[in-house]
């Protein structure tokens, strides 16, 4: 059981990383503030733009010195008049504007360290995760060759206490030794199984075992 446990692929720290960077809910909360925060600025920024209008007008003249002819000759094709102009726009007061934009500006820098501090967090977490996993699955190799070991010794013991080569006290013995090497074991096979659950706990991954 645990030689198969122990042989279970598992990821490498870089990939388990990259998987909790994609799965921790406090990550993509994270990232959503900062594309909330930069919509912010952005719209703020663009009340402190100048409003530019695009102006045109048409007219026509007549020049007759008579009214009637003059009005003859404003309904005529001749002598257009075209006139286009951009026209820019500045508040007076836009105080209260630089004010608010200042204010996203920092809100942003705020959202953008948050983020930061949670990718620290989660690398550390999983970091930490990794290297007890390790050491977990060290431990449970080690104590598994302890316990046959041990196994293998109360065997050969009980083989001769049958055959009256060895005595009750030195029999009960050897069997306490293996008894108490695979309580260990099966300790440390326990240990190495939190590790596992805790390192997906960290990486937000469990659940996805029993969807």
């Amino acid at each position: 059981c645990s030689s198969d446990l122990l042989k279970q692929k598992q990821a490498g720290f870089e990939e388990m990383v990259r998987i909790a960077l994609a799965k921790r809910r406090d990550y993509k909360k994270a990232k959503n503030i900062i594309k909330q925060k930069n919509l912010y600025v952005a719209l703020k920024k663009s009340s402190l733009w100048p409003q530019i209008d695009l102006t045109a007008s048409f007219t026509r003249n007549g020049l007759d010195s008579r009214f009637a002819d003059s009005v003859s000759e404003i309904t005529s094709q001749e002598y257009p008049e075209y006139t286009v102009g951009v026209v820019f726009s500045f508040p007076l007061e836009n105080s209260a504007a630089r004010a608010e934009y200042s204010q996203k500006q920092l809100e942003q820098a705020k959202a953008l360290i948050g983020l930061k501090k949670t990718e620290c967090l989660i690398l550390v977490q999983i970091h930490d995760a990794f290297v007890e996993l390790g050491s977990r699955r060290d431990s449970v190799g080690l104590l598994e060759q302890a316990k046959e070991l041990q196994h293998k010794k109360y065997l050969g013991e009980a083989d001769r206490f049958k055959k009256g080569r060895s005595d009750t006290d030195r029999f009960i013995r050897y069997q306490n030794d293996y008894l108490r090497a695979r309580l260990i074991y099966l300790r440390s096979l326990y240990k190495y199984q939190e590790a596992a659950i805790d390192l997906k706990l960290r990486a937000n991954t469990l659940l996805e075992e029993f969807l």
